[in-house]
């Protein structure tokens, strides 16, 4: 009788021993299953993702979109762009748009400056603000109403110089106002042609005495002096300073 119910219950347990066996076999089939049709099912999804280049949002009623691109970002209200970054290999630029879609102001950088520019609404540039304005350093550059610079106020231009400088629509100085490291400093007029000049300036002697003689004198020393120096557009010219050169 013993070893009848020690066989019984070795039967049981190996019953259930079984019944673990087949649940375990058929856990580890489903999950295989599973892997290989996420495996199969994966260069579809991998091509589908190199294949997608932008993602959309819309707002609910769809007038508004955002376009998310490797090459930047778009906001459009009602398919008008209103804001943009653009992003390039040596540029970046961020820009806002009225609602015309008429560039209003952007900034951005290139390899050579870095600048911020004000557009009017027909499109020409207004105004320019950049470590590296043409020329002229870094500054602050103001356009008329034609998109022509018409006052630049610079620094860092011909070795350090700073100053002021108006134009005319023909892009001629009329109006300067400069400082140099080496102490000159200069506040002129003239006319386009220039053949209308005057000039209240400190500079060298040898500077003040080249503009009355048309030569450089031989001087043992070179001292900074005041000169008042006019222009006309006869030939006759003035200077006056505290010791006019002979």
């Amino acid at each position: 009788m013993t070893d009848y119910n020690a066989i019984l219950e070795r039967l049981d347990r190996l019953e259930r021993e079984l019944d673990h066996t087949r649940r375990r076999a058929k856990l580890w089939r489903n999950l295989v299953l599973v892997g290989v049709v996420a495996v199969l099912a994966l260069p579809a999804t991998v091509g589908a993702a190199k294949l997608k280049s932008s993602m959309m949002l819309t707002s609910p009623d769809g007038r508004q979109e955002a376009e998310l691109t490797a090459q930047g970002l778009e906001f459009r209200y009602d398919g008008t762009v209103r804001m943009k970054l653009d992003i390039g290999e040596e540029w970046d630029r961020f820009t806002m748009y009225r609602q015309n879609s008429s560039p209003s102001f952007s900034f951005g950088t290139d390899e050579t400056s870095a600048s911020f520019r004000v557009f009017s609404g027909d499109e020409k540039l207004r105004l320019e603000l950049t470590d590296n304005l043409l020329d002229s350093g870094s500054g602050l550059r103001l356009y008329d109403d034609y998109g022509y610079p018409r006052a630049t106020l610079y620094s860092g231009q011909r070795d350090g110089e700073t100053g002021l400088r108006i134009t005319d629509s023909d892009r001629q100085p009329r109006i300067e106002l400069r400082s140099q490291p080496d102490g000159v400093a200069m506040f002129r007029v003239s006319d386009s042609g220039a053949q209308s000049v005057a000039e209240l300036s400190v500079l060298h002697m040898s500077d003040a005495s080249y503009r009355q003689l048309g030569f450089v004198q031989e001087l043992e020393s070179d001292p900074m002096v005041p000169m008042v120096y006019m222009f006309d557009s006869t030939g006759t010219n003035k200077l006056i300073m505290p010791a006019t050169p002979h």
